[in-house]
């Protein structure tokens, strides 16, 4: 059962790496099995596809990233103002390999590894984002009718300016949406934008440089 676990991690840093350096599109199943020294039946004992491989390696990333939201989400001494604010401050201390894959997906934007990866890391980031502002109801600091459907705005506008900073987009640009994002959180949720300083601060110290 370990050497099982074991060969099927294998598979999946071998898959990312050839993934990140051809290309998902121009990896082919061969490709992972001769890099695995692993049989066919043996490949097919694991994932049924290279399409499945593509999920288990995003969720792989997404689930290495995840564990920092969700010790901060489950700090029972952090205000929904600060887990708020600590949520998107965290992207600022990401983990290597991560920025890595961020560079390769910005280097291959119309790729099904851009695609599946967008559309997983929102599947699992925007119920962070509704826990947090639910916690913020609760403790009588933000007011809103529509939590999940907010959740899923705040991420669909924070996502627009990562994707324009791996553009290279204008500096300018840049920074007026980072004030805008935080113009929208503190009207949404009817709090002083002067309370997602922190954020601002660390947002515009990570996009303009």
């Amino acid at each position: 059962m370990d050497n099982n676990m074991s060969k099927r991690e294998e598979i999946i840093q071998i898959a990312l790496r050839l993934f990140m350096e051809k290309g998902y599109e121009h990896t082919t199943i061969n490709n992972i099995i001769q890099a695995a020294n692993v049989s066919k039946g043996g490949m097919y004992h694991h994932f049924k596809s290279k399409e499945e491989i593509l999920d288990v390696v995003i969720h792989h990333l997404i689930d290495e990233d995840s564990a920092r939201f969700k010790t901060m989400i489950e700090n029972e001494n952090m205000t929904a103002i600060e887990k708020l604010n600590g949520l998107f401050m965290l992207t600022e201390h990401m983990p290597e390999k991560l920025e890595e894959v961020n560079e390769c997906i910005a280097r291959n934007q119309d790729s099904l590894f851009d695609y599946r990866a967008q559309e997983l890391s929102k599947e699992r980031s925007i119920p962070y984002i509704v826990e947090i502002i639910r916690q913020g109801m609760k403790e009588n600091i933000f007011q809103t009718d529509y939590p999940e459907e907010t959740g899923e705005f705040f991420y669909l506008l924070a996502d627009s300016i990562f994707v324009d900073m791996q553009k290279n987009a204008d500096k300018k640009k840049i920074e007026q949406k980072i004030n805008a994002f935080v113009h929208v959180i503190s009207q949404s949720l009817c709090i002083r934008a002067e309370e997602l300083e922190p954020m601002k601060k660390s947002m515009l110290g990570q996009f303009i440089k």
